[in-house]
């Protein structure tokens, strides 16, 4: 499976490119919701080819005695010439960091500290998942391309941050691919695929989520809309048709989304959750210069309950292993930004 699903940005050509966003996302964390990974490899270019610039980010989260968590966040950016892609072993490189189809490594390196990562990864399930209903894109009412491209995979390496090395063996996490010419209004984004049972024992199921608004102009915005991905007892459930858009029950806080999805002859009903303190506060930047500010956990906790027509069949829990974000156009005054 592509990692890049082909880049669209070319750097070598001559064609003149504005107001592109492309970015490239995963997560990995380990099993005990302790420790978390998240990295991010951008390209921005905007305000009439004036401003073309290439990022990779990353935050090690971790969680302390007392259920308190640490966030370690750092971000470089770099020249657009610094984005490098290699077609044939459709490597991504971005100065010193990199992304391939079976492994990441980088380092970003700031003042008085800094962040370095090793992994190799493999693919647990060939999923992958797109997010925007074809009608939209067909009918160009959404521009931007979302999707998963790893919906589970492994990760196995390190991550070390100042002096302190943190080791991850068969972590469960994801990759992500976004695409389009500017962001979306809002939204939430969630994903988990390391779930126990009742019991405390591993169960492998997936849950991959987005609730967004689009932007209508320079100062409207959609209304909601949802679309998800199950995998559950070897079968996996495409949630994003126009119908089950509509279908979908769905609503949000600020560190808590519950929902309620059906598919044939099940519903699934979930809650995703997390402390304040579990989030980091993030700065991105639009293509017009706008800002969004995304409060990003990769240690919050999930409960979903599964039923099968209509009698529960199952309730599966993710106790600081899920990835909860939520992306919105005000700052939230209770958490700081790092970014």
């Amino acid at each position: 499976m592509d990692i890049t699903n082909t880049p669209y940005y070319r750097p070598k050509t001559s064609q003149k490119i504005s107001n592109l966003n492309e970015i490239w996302y995963l997560k990995l964390v380990d099993t005990t919701g302790k420790t978390a990974l998240w990295l991010r490899f951008t390209l921005l270019c905007s305000k009439g080819n004036m401003n073309k610039q290439a990022e990779v980010w990353a935050i090690l989260f971790e969680k302390n005695k007392k259920n308190n968590t640490k966030k370690y966040a750092f971000k470089q950016t770099f020249p657009i010439n610094k984005f490098r892609f290699n077609k044939k072993s459709q490597k991504i490189t971005i100065d010193l960091s990199e992304l391939t189809n079976k492994n990441t490594l980088g380092k970003i390196i700031k003042p008085n500290r800094k962040i370095k990562w090793n992994f190799k990864f493999k693919t647990r399930h060939k999923f992958r998942f797109d997010f925007v209903p074809s009608v939209l894109s067909k009918l160009k009412l959404v521009k931007n391309k979302v999707w998963t491209t790893h919906e589970d995979i492994l990760f196995t390496g390190t991550c070390t941050v100042n002096s302190k090395k943190y080791t991850f063996r068969k972590a469960p996490g994801m990759i992500g691919h976004y695409f389009g010419p500017k962001s979306g209004h809002s939204w939430l984004w969630a994903h988990c695929n390391s779930f126990v049972d009742k019991k405390g024992a591993p169960i492998n199921v997936i849950f991959d989520g987005i609730r967004a608004r689009s932007r209508l102009g320079k100062s409207l915005a959609s209304p909601y809309l949802t679309t998800m991905f199950f995998y559950y007892k070897g079968q996996a459930f495409y949630l994003n048709t126009l119908t089950d858009v509509l279908r979908h029950k769905s609503k949000h806080k600020n560190t808590e989304w519950t929902f309620t999805a059906k598919k044939g002859k099940y519903k699934f009903c979930g809650k995703l959750y997390a402390k304040r303190n579990a989030f980091a506060g993030l700065t991105y930047t639009d293509t017009d210069g706008s800002k969004l500010y995304c409060y990003n956990s990769k240690l919050a906790n999930m409960t979903l309950h599964i039923y099968h027509k209509g009698i529960l069949e199952n309730t599966l829990y993710a106790r600081g292993t899920a990835a909860f974000e939520n992306v919105t156009r005000k700052k939230n005054p209770h958490i700081p930004l790092l970014i």
